[in-house]
């Protein structure tokens, strides 16, 4: 997997999170003190998210991040991302 389309995949669970929560762009963004346009950017995968903006994110929405790594062919690849409500 490529790191766009990586960022593309996290971006979209941002998005469904968000939204299951209720949470307009704008609201998770006055929550967490960022732009509204880097919630946009991230959830369409256009800039680079670092674990611990991920990790604030998930936690204002109730979730905790749960990556799973395995190695395939000679790569190692995310499996999977978990999103759990705490």
């Amino acid at each position: 997997m490529n790191s766009q389309k990586l960022l593309r995949e996290i971006g979209k669970q941002i998005a469904i999170k968000r939204n299951t929560a209720g949470m307009s762009q704008q609201g998770l963004s006055a929550k967490l003190f960022f732009n509204a346009n880097h919630i946009a950017k991230y959830e369409r995968g256009e800039i680079n998210i670092t674990l611990e903006t991920l990790d604030k994110i998930a936690s204002s929405l109730g979730c905790r991040v749960d990556i799973r790594l395995r190695k395939v062919s000679s790569e190692v690849k995310v499996e999977e991302e978990v999103w759990e409500v705490s």
